[in-house]
């Protein structure tokens, strides 16, 4: 039995434009002193050692403006894979983003939060660069970015030149232009595997994945130019993961309390990259931002200028783009039909012929824990060879746009590990447009779904 799931249809290009907030008259005194009474999880040497907070971080004195004006909503938006989609085995009630949300809620209890997760399992960075960004409400007031781990653990990220990099950075371009007061932070998980060998005595040794063995390298380069605070798993915890007794010493917990498997946290993992790496970094930044504002509303006897959220109200220019395959198209948006938007560009009496069905490959026990629109894999299925499913999407809108170099149709589906029920799809355009054909090989060889990218340039619109 033969089966194919795709799921997602994109195709390049327009432009999007800003959006402003207001809000009431900020207390930056009274929150400074609220904020550092909120508990972070984890001693304090080694929170620090996953921040280095070094940085201008764009729109953060924006966002500390906001927090301190009580009334306000704090709109979150957070990207990234299973680790940050959250409830899944390992932790079902929650993920690092809510214990983030503990620590933010408990920091600032004059200001209401609300978090729209557009994380996915098993997914990397180019799903949510061609299409999940477009998400993103205009008014967005902080984005949490963590990819470092997804698709880049087999050295797949750590050349400017590598896709996934260049993916990584036209979100942060795009994710940029579509809500420019937001202020960002990139969250860099690790995989901790590793491996049995043999010493030079002959003693049976395990050997860490190596400390390169992620993308965080290539997205701290980014991160730094674009101004977007970094919070390492990696430098935090690297050198005692394989240390039962300093881990103990350090938290109270050993390995198994913290992480399930080599890189998804239990609950108290979960705690401590949210309530305490993410919360340790965003009170060193918000210390400094609401000092200054402090500051300012001393010397300016709190008067008007206060309610424009600081320095930074007013949207930043982006900086040129650092890889040269995300200068070609990052500062151009997609068309995206992902999900339950998918379903209406599939001509239904050719899903209706060879027996095309709607499907959410979620499984049930997974949405009782986990209701986020997020959580749902949506896309279209077909048992058998030989058949075939047309999509039709207006190409109108995409022959005016010249601000991007090439326009790609890009077809995202579920890759599987089990052989004798996936087959290979070949995409083909026939009409309104003209592209080369590809093939979607629905096997992955690892031992768990992930969701695959096939992309093919479009030469010639009609």
């Amino acid at each position: 039995m033969i089966r194919l799931i795709i799921a997602a249809i994109v195709l390049g290009l327009l432009l999007a434009g800003p959006s402003t907030a207001q809000q009431s008259q900020a207390k930056p005194t009274e929150t400074l002193k609220s904020m550092l009474k909120a508990q972070v999880f984890g001693p304090e040497w080694l929170l620090s050692k996953g921040f280095n907070g070094d940085i201008d971080a764009r729109n953060w004195r924006r966002l500390a403006q906001k927090l301190a004006a009580p009334g306000s909503k704090i709109q979150i938006v957070t990207f990234g894979g299973s680790v940050t989609a959250g409830h899944l085995p390992e932790a079902r009630n929650c993920s690092w983003v809510e214990q983030a949300e503990v620590w933010m809620k408990a920091a600032f209890p004059a200001v209401r939060f609300e978090v729209l997760n557009l994380a996915r399992g098993a997914t990397d960075v180019t799903a949510a660069s061609t299409c999940w960004y477009n998400h993103v409400p205009a008014n967005t007031d902080l984005i949490f970015i963590e990819y470092s781990a997804n698709g880049c653990t087999r050295l797949q990220c750590t050349s400017i030149m590598s896709p996934l990099v260049a993916d990584y950075e036209s979100l942060l371009r795009r994710v940029m232009r579509r809500a420019p007061n937001a202020a960002l932070m990139s969250l860099a998980i690790f995989a901790f595997y590793s491996h049995a060998g043999t010493a030079q005595n002959g003693k049976n040794i395990t050997i860490p994945t190596p400390y390169y063995n992620t993308g965080e390298d290539m997205h701290a380069v980014l991160a730094r130019r674009y101004g977007v605070p970094m919070v390492s798993v990696r430098d935090a915890l690297y050198n005692m993961m394989w240390d039962e007794s300093a881990l103990r010493s350090a938290l109270g917990y050993g390995r198994k309390h913290i992480m399930k498997d080599d890189i998804h946290p239990a609950f108290v993992g979960h705690d401590l990259y949210g309530r305490g790496l993410v919360a340790w970094a965003m009170r060193c930044i918000l210390t400094r931002e609401l000092t200054a504002l402090s500051s300012t509303a001393v010397n300016n006897n709190n008067n008007d200028k206060n309610n424009n959220f600081g320095k930074n109200s007013l949207q930043l220019s982006l900086p040129s783009p650092v890889s040269p395959i995300a200068a070609r198209e990052a500062d151009g948006d997609t068309f995206c039909a992902e999900g339950a938007w998918f379903q209406k560009y599939v001509v239904k009496s050719s899903a209706a012929k060879d027996g095309w069905q709607w499907f959410d490959e979620t499984t049930p026990i997974n949405l009782k824990y986990c209701d986020h629109f997020n959580c749902h894999r949506l896309g279209y299925r077909a048992n058998g060879a030989g058949k075939s499913l047309d999509i039709q999407v207006a190409t109108n809108n995409v022959t005016t746009q010249s601000r991007l170099e090439k326009r790609a149709l890009v077809i995202f589906f579920t890759r599987s590990p089990f052989k004798d029920q996936m087959g290979i799809a070949r995409v083909s355009c026939i009409s309104g447009c003209s592209c080369s054909p590809i093939e979607l090989d629905g096997y992955n060889d690892d031992f768990y779904a992930t969701l695959g990218a096939g992309s093919t340039s479009v030469r010639s619109l009609t």
